[in-house]
């Protein structure tokens, strides 16, 4: 069956929600927009020297923040900016960079981080086994406002942006950087970039979008001539205010909505978690075994062990703290199927 032929649904049907591994993770409500994404909306567009171009890139290395964190413009160019701020407590660079990895390969992950908006995604070379994003292409096809829409981002060095990548490193920051198209043309329509930076409690991801205009090149063509084209077609198809406005929205929403299962997704199936060892029909099952149909996480040992060490756990000896979401009182001790590193072989 072909990309094109393949039947495409917004969300989880009841198949989906009955048998697949990430089930326990879709959460179809969406919260609140954050005020500060709500002030800037109300304020609408603002005046484009307070919104650096692609070219400043770099400077998202430097301490502090833009004069404008999350708002939108439309430059004199006519390409749009949109700049959304987003706080994650509890939330790592590390585990962003392993998402961006690990969504592309299924429709059902990639509707996790949007479920009112994200309808599909592929990897454009086939494969569904890479631990990597940067030199490869996903094919999304979501909802941005009304509009669906099918696109191609074309992950990259933050180098080939100037960002310095040792210095990344050693703050313990990501850099997702991309380039923006629309799938089934040759054209490249613009940047984005999604700067994860450490702080304390959690992390706090700056997203910068740079669409239209200058920003514009049919795909592999630098230089004058490309210029020329992407300026032509850029007037062609002018961007306006309620596009970057949908674009800010849809960006908040996405982000703030992962952010808030991100950990747990990550304990979950992350590279270093223990879920590796099991199938992933036999994880599926994992979350109704026990009552609070979740696995653990960090959060929940750390506040365990605190409650111990504190004077709250001063008359407490000589017994056993089970944190388990209650899963021993239902019986179940492999709730996800024995791994086979345990199976004995009776011969």
């Amino acid at each position: 069956m072909t990309p094109a032929a393949k039947s495409l649904h917004l969300g989880y049907n009841a198949d989906e929600l009955a048998t697949s591994p990430y089930a326990a993770f879709f959460q179809p409500d969406l919260a609140p927009l954050p005020a500060h994404v709500t002030e800037a909306i109300l304020v609408g567009g603002q005046a484009h020297e307070l919104f650096a171009g692609v070219e400043q890139a770099p400077e998202l290395m430097t301490s502090g923040d833009w004069p404008v964190e999350t708002g939108y413009t439309i430059a004199p160019d006519g390409s749009m900016r949109i700049f959304v701020l987003t706080n994650m407590p509890r939330v790592t660079p590390a585990m962003w960079d392993w998402w961006f990895a690990w969504h592309g390969s299924e429709a059902q992950r990639y509707k996790l981080w949007h479920p009112r908006a994200h309808v599909d995604v592929r990897w454009s070379d086939g494969r569904s086994d890479l631990d990597h994003y940067i030199g490869r292409t996903s094919n999304v096809v979501e909802y941005v406002g009304a509009e669906c829409l099918r696109l191609t981002i074309r992950f990259v060095h933050p180098a080939s942006l100037g960002i310095d990548e040792a210095k990344l490193r050693a703050n313990g920051e990501v850099a997702i950087c991309a380039r923006g198209g629309m799938e089934g043309t040759p054209m490249e329509t613009g940047w984005l970039i999604h700067h994860v930076r450490p702080v304390p409690g959690g992390a706090q991801m700056r997203s910068r979008f740079w669409l239209g205009g200058s920003n514009v090149r049919p795909r592999g063509m630098p230089g004058v001539v490309g210029a020329g084209i992407g300026r032509t077609l850029s007037r062609l198809q002018p961007l306006t205010g309620n596009m970057a406005a949908d674009l800010l929205v849809h960006c908040a929403q996405e982000m703030n909505h992962l952010a808030a299962i991100l950990p747990a997704l990550y304990e979950t199936f992350g590279s270093s978690n223990g879920f590796n060892n099991y199938r992933e029909e036999n994880v599926s099952t994992f979350y109704q075994c026990n009552p609070m149909k979740r696995p653990g996480d960090v959060q929940d040992i750390a506040e365990a062990v605190v409650y111990l060490a504190a004077p709250s756990g001063k008359f407490i000896t000589g017994e056993l703290l089970n944190v388990e979401g209650g899963m021993l009182l239902w019986g179940e001790f492999w709730p996800a199927g024995k791994p086979d590193y345990f199976k004995v072989d009776p011969s």
